[in-house]
């Protein structure tokens, strides 16, 4: 049997999008394959981490490393600190036949701690670009590195067109070893009834961390403090966390807009979300697939959003939802103006759109994953 290790970079929070692919992924390998995954080490596990531990995939922590006896007898007698193993130096990741690697970040310099153990032992990998952004800088020494070790990967996995060119261009290569993957959502979805504007007006939803770098709900709540908005029967509803929890909501009180801008926190049923919302709302300034979008037009409802990532692939602007050019208050305004004017149609274009997602992801993306990785195995 052939065996695998997903690790995740994400280190920085204990579950995001970025993490559905690859866990949802190796659960599907894991019955033809000896499935492994490295994450860190939280206190509180996420529940995707449990489930994969239950449905018997072996789950090794980053920097835990287990010592020998004679290490464990040193310690203790004599204080010798034992020599920092590797992560991947351990019991139970012996020939590894395939490595998969996601980032969040694709100038995420902590690649190199697995990349450079994997090439000097001989174990292919395959790197996943959860995210591929020009809004961030590097210099020729690291860019220099990360080409090197990107055509040393068999594989490299992006996302959509954008993040593919994005990726070209931040390392100045046209590298022939890319394709192009999906990102997973419910793909039995059944298009969900639409309920017409209640008490409030139309609801929109804008689901996703709150980080407004990424997510851009600094300026959706600008172009919403604008008199005409404050007018109108629309209701913004907000899904999820962050680091930014505090000041989005200074700016919605500094703008007025507390009957408008409702937050509801993380909603675990995404039918809860799109049973009551009857569009989606995306002025990001970076993405790469975005799963609110993909759960958006899968119970068939229309996006509207900046024409990052995934989005300008997905949405037939003014026909399948509605598009920015980018991540401004002019522009993002003009997406939201053009999508008001059909507010009426909104049941129909949400149809659209739905069909138009099925029509570019004609598989589901895990299934569609997995027969890549289980080809390079062969």
């Amino acid at each position: 049997m052939k065996r695998m290790l997903f690790i995740s970079i994400n280190d920085h929070v204990p579950w995001g999008g970025s993490e559905e692919l690859w866990s949802k992924t190796s659960l599907e390998l894991h019955s033809s394959s000896d499935v492994n995954v490295l994450v860190k080490w939280w206190p509180e596990k996420p529940q995707p981490i449990k489930l994969l531990k239950q449905n018997g995939v072996k789950v090794f922590y980053k920097g835990h490393c287990t010592l020998s006896f004679k290490e464990k007898i040193k310690k203790k007698l004599f204080r010798i600190k034992p020599k920092v193993k590797h992560d991947l130096d351990r019991k139970g990741l012996e020939s590894l036949d395939l490595v998969v690697i996601s980032l969040g970040n694709h100038l995420d310099t902590k690649l190199f701690y697995y990349t450079d153990y994997l090439e000097k032992n001989n174990i292919p990998f395959v790197l996943v670009y959860q995210l591929v952004t020009d809004l961030r800088g590097c210099k020729d020494e690291p860019i220099n590195r990360f080409k090197e070790t990107l055509l040393k990967a068999r594989k490299l996995y992006t996302l959509s067109k954008d993040n593919t060119e994005k990726l070209k261009l931040q390392f100045a290569h046209n590298f022939e070893n890319i394709e192009q993957i999906n990102n997973p959502f419910n793909f039995e979805a059944k298009q969900l009834p639409f309920k017409n504007k209640n008490s409030s007006g139309f609801c929109l939803a804008l689901v996703g961390a709150y980080n407004s770098l990424h997510k851009g709900h600094d300026v959706l709540l600008k172009v919403l403090s604008q008199d005409k908005w404050k007018q109108r029967e629309l209701v913004v509803n907000l899904y999820g966390s962050g680091h930014n929890e505090e000041h989005i909501k200074r700016l919605v009180e500094m703008y007025g807009l507390t009957q408008q801008v409702i937050f509801n926190g993380f909603v675990a049923d995404k039918e809860d979300i799109w049973r009551v919302n009857q569009g989606c709302i995306m002025p990001s300034r970076m993405e790469g697939q975005s799963l609110a979008m993909l759960e958006a037009m899968s119970y068939g409802r229309m996006v509207i959003s900046t024409a990052v990532g995934g989005a300008p692939e997905l949405i037939d602007d003014n026909i399948t939802g509605f598009l920015a050019l980018a991540a401004t208050v002019p522009l993002v305004d003009d997406a939201l103006e053009r999508a008001w004017e059909k507010r009426n149609t909104w049941d129909e274009i949400g149809k659209l759109s739905r069909a138009k997602l099925y029509d570019v992801i004609t598989e589901d993306p895990v299934n569609t994953f997995s027969k890549k990785l289980k080809a390079l195995l062969v």
